[in-house]
């Protein structure tokens, strides 16, 4: 049975990934903040064929990742898919908000893939990392500065990765477009509502993605049908990128 560990696990994309490997028979390791989240997210995954466990985790937290990465040592997939999004405005910045983006979106996921890959090439296996990163990565928009250069970032970490450890490690960057989830909640629910149905009208399918927009694609990148892809980058963004 293979083995995924999954950070943002408890909501969003990662909640609907978490599910949907279970649910096709693979060892899940959902890492989370919330401990009531990941509890209900278990809840959730009974009676699925495979099987999920919960790892309540700060992710910047370096030794407390070691020893969820040392506990799972069969772990041979890495999905990194928590971040943040937050606007940023160049003249009026937030205390801290270069720190709070940056540490999360792209930080987090350099430490655990370091942990992931050294465990690996210590027991001479095969491993995946799939990074979710974002479609502003590769094209900002108004507003976004900080948080499509914490992207961008990321797409350059997953490239390096792929090119450093190939032929047994290969990593590979997923780019979401507008995705329906709980991270657009920092601008409050009225305003992210508004935002949600502004943004359908720009894309040519007509809708914003849903979490399992992504996490369909995720699994059939984890499937024995993609052992030839590393370094790539999916787009998975409605047909926005065409138009806006």
């Amino acid at each position: 049975m293979k083995k995924v560990l999954i950070t943002g696990a408890s909501s969003g994309i990662g909640r609907s990934a978490a599910l949907k490997f279970c649910a096709s028979g693979y060892s899940v390791v959902a890492l989370g903040r919330s401990e009531t989240r990941l509890s209900r997210l278990i809840e959730d995954s009974k009676g699925s064929s495979g099987v999920l466990t919960a790892e309540c985790c700060d992710l910047l937290d370096f030794n407390s990742l070691n020893g969820i990465i040392e506990k799972h040592q069969d772990m041979n997939i890495l999905i990194n898919n928590a971040g943040i999004y937050q606007r940023t405005d160049w003249l009026n910045p937030v205390v801290n908000e270069f720190e709070s983006l940056f540490d999360t979106n792209v930080k987090a996921s350099y430490q655990i893939s370091q942990l992931a890959i050294k465990l690996w090439k210590r027991l001479d296996v095969e491993g995946l990392i799939l990074h979710n990163a974002s479609t502003l990565g590769n094209k900002p928009a108004p507003g976004t500065g900080l948080y499509s250069a914490s992207k961008a970032a990321l797409l350059s970490l997953s490239k390096s990765i792929a090119m450093e450890f190939a032929p047994s490690i290969r990593s590979i960057a997923i780019l979401p477009g507008v995705i329906d989830t709980p991270i657009h909640q920092t601008m409050g629910e009225e305003k992210a509502l508004e935002f949600r149905k502004n943004m359908a009208g720009f894309h040519p399918l007509g809708r914003i993605g849903s979490p399992e927009d992504i996490s369909s694609l995720m699994l059939w990148l984890c499937s024995e049908d993609s052992q030839w892809i590393t370094g790539s980058e999916f787009v998975v963004d409605g047909g926005i990128s065409l138009v806006c």
